[in-house]
């Protein structure tokens, strides 16, 4: 319940009373003006009215102050539960900051990573290259030194030829001195 609408209630119920005490005044004026003129009975009537009137209003005081303490245990529960809810909202916001926090720097490790890994890619297709021009020169002297081995080999076996004929020539050149 709210407070406008315990205000409402305790109005009404203040107006019923004053309506009541009105009656009661009034009847009493009434019976008193008319005491000397009004049968026994109508009297009676009128006291037992009254008594009636007076019985209604005290039970209507006291529903108003048991609506009143139920009114205030509301209350007093309303807040307490407007304290937990701000408390749960509280560690909320910080689980919150701290997830944002935590992605925030996730993201960075990510972006960092991403950046290494597109370095060494980098790096890698450097050194790829560079493979592949060292294997290309390799591949140029090998062959260089396959050329260059057979032209050895053809001129080594063209100056063995030659040894062997200028070993020829000097024999017979010197079998025919001796002869």
């Amino acid at each position: 319940m709210t407070t406008t609408t315990f205000s409402f209630i305790e109005s009404q119920l203040h107006d019923v009373i004053r309506s009541q005490q009105a009656t009661i005044d009034q009847l009493t004026a009434e019976l008193e003006f008319k005491k000397n003129y009004v049968p026994l009975e109508q009297y009676e009537d009128a006291l037992l009215k009254l008594e009636s009137s007076a019985k209604t209003e005290i039970e209507l005081k006291d529903k108003l102050n048991d609506m009143n303490l139920k009114l205030n245990e509301t209350f007093v529960i309303l807040n307490d539960v407007c304290k937990k809810i701000d408390s749960e909202r509280q560690i909320f916001n910080n689980l919150l900051l701290n997830i944002k926090k935590t992605t925030v720097n996730e993201m960075k490790k990510n972006t960092e990573l991403f950046t290494k890994t597109l370095q060494i890619e980098n790096e890698y297709v450097e050194q790829r290259q560079l493979l592949e021009t060292k294997n290309c020169e390799l591949k140029q002297l090998t062959n260089k030194m396959k050329s260059n081995d057979k032209k050895l080999s053809y001129t080594i076996n063209k100056l063995e030829v030659k040894l062997e004929q200028e070993k020829f020539i000097t024999r017979e050149i010197s079998k025919n001195k001796f002869k």
